[in-house]
């Protein structure tokens, strides 16, 4: 009996490894230079191979608040999630993407500079 409750358990902490998703891509998938004096960062250029793209909040522990100047141009992405914490994206940040989606609240607010 204590054998078959190892099993279940073993196998329920198996299928729910299984379908989680990664929140993120990994941060080295990204080169960043520090803005607003260190206290935060600025994405300038993707270096990941996947056309969905899901940007950290935080790299190297600071805030992720910058989209540089063509930092994801020209990757074939298809869908880019941006975090909360983007408030300035550079000209050309995303082009020569093929987008269907972009998602993240920055949305409904004015962004671009």
């Amino acid at each position: 009996m204590k054998r078959l409750v190892s099993m279940i358990a073993l196998m329920t902490v198996a299928v729910f490894s299984a379908c989680a998703q990664q929140e993120y891509d990994p941060e080295s998938d990204f080169v960043v230079e520090p803005v607003e004096g260190g206290r935060s960062v600025q994405i300038v250029e993707y270096l990941g191979g996947n056309q969905v793209v899901r940007i950290p909040s935080r790299i190297n522990r600071r805030p992720v608040t910058h989209i540089g100047y063509m930092a994801f141009a020209a990757n074939q992405l298809v869908n880019v999630a941006i975090p909360n914490s983007v408030t300035h994206i550079e000209t050309w940040g995303f082009a020569a993407n093929q987008l269907s989606s972009v998602s993240g609240t920055l949305l409904s607010k004015p962004f671009i500079s």
